[in-house]
């Protein structure tokens, strides 16, 4: 794809509909190409000790093992180009929904 071609939403959507109804290799060429560094700043952002994540389905896998709720989780974080360091507390979610009141 030429580096002057558009990029955004509809151009993307475009792409996809060319990778996904005629198989066009050049469209999942770009669309790769496109998602590329995204993609592997998730990886970063959410590898556990120096394993790449594949998914949010995995990241959450990752948080469960480390324990019940209210364990320390460190994560890397790349922002702005810069890597930090990060511990959060996990939280167990349905302490966080509103509960339905009794009459």
């Amino acid at each position: 794809m030429p580096p002057t071609s558009p990029t955004g939403p509809s151009s993307d959507r475009a792409l996809l509909v060319r990778w996904r109804r005629d198989r066009d290799i050049t469209a999942r060429t770009a669309l790769v190409e496109r998602y590329l560094p995204f993609t592997r700043a998730l990886a970063r952002r959410y590898g556990q000790h120096g394993e790449p994540i594949d998914d949010l389905a995995d990241f959450y896998r990752c948080v469960w093992q480390r324990g019940a709720a209210g364990t320390e989780v460190p994560l890397t974080l790349l922002r702005e180009g810069k890597v930090r360091n990060v511990t959060v507390r996990s939280v167990d979610r349905s302490a966080l929904l509103k509960k339905p009141q009794l009459q």
